[in-house]
């Protein structure tokens, strides 16, 4: 198997996304905040080559918004 590619994400030349509001605002009704991560998966699929998907860690990153809920 060939080498697996890294993607740091500091890195400005990336592709990144973002969603608005974050997850921070669904903290009453969190069931809605399901279509922010969808959305996130479905860019990660369009971004990640298919063959690596199953080795591909997946990583949430926050603002402080979300880690001050309870």
């Amino acid at each position: 198997m060939g080498e697996v590619p890294v993607f740091d994400f500091r890195d400005k030349d990336l592709v990144s996304m973002r969603v608005n509001p974050g997850l921070s605002a669904y903290a009453e009704e969190p069931d809605i905040g399901e279509e922010s991560l969808a959305k996130l998966i479905e860019f990660g699929k369009d971004n990640v080559p298919k063959d690596y998907w199953s080795s591909t860690a997946i990583r949430l990153m926050a603002t402080a918004g979300l880690s001050s809920l309870d």
